[in-house]
């Protein structure tokens, strides 16, 4: 505000923080170029702004989570594809994309794809 003679005064600070939302889950595809001890996996890329990293899980359970095992964590937004080499013959596993943003809660860092069902022949 300026008075009539010009002079100013500054108002008071004010400081706000926003919530960390958890990042938006990506689509995780079908197993792809399957064969006996390995399966490839890819999922939609992530447009969350404070990209960390995508964690790819895999279980021998339907309910895969951030507790499974953890085959890979990507730190590059572009790499939405990866090859498990990991896998044995005439097996089914499970597999889950977490989205890892930066944020400081650990609650809101991760968010998960879908489930998909890979079986080896």
């Amino acid at each position: 505000r300026s008075d009539a003679a010009g002079l100013t005064t500054r108002s008071n600070e004010v400081e706000a923080r926003t919530t960390n939302l958890p990042p938006a889950a990506v689509g995780l595809e079908p197993g792809a170029d399957l064969d006996f001890t390995a399966a490839t996996l890819s999922w939609s890329q992530s447009a969350v702004h404070d990209f960390a990293s995508y964690r790819l899980y895999r279980d021998v359970v339907s309910t895969v989570t951030s507790g499974s095992t953890l085959v890979a964590e990507l730190d590059d937004r572009d790499a939405v594809a990866f090859r498990d080499t990991e896998l044995e013959s005439g097996h089914t596993y499970y597999y889950r994309v977490y989205v890892v943003d930066d944020g400081v809660d650990p609650k809101a860092e991760q968010s998960g794809s879908n489930v998909v069902e890979v079986t080896t022949p």
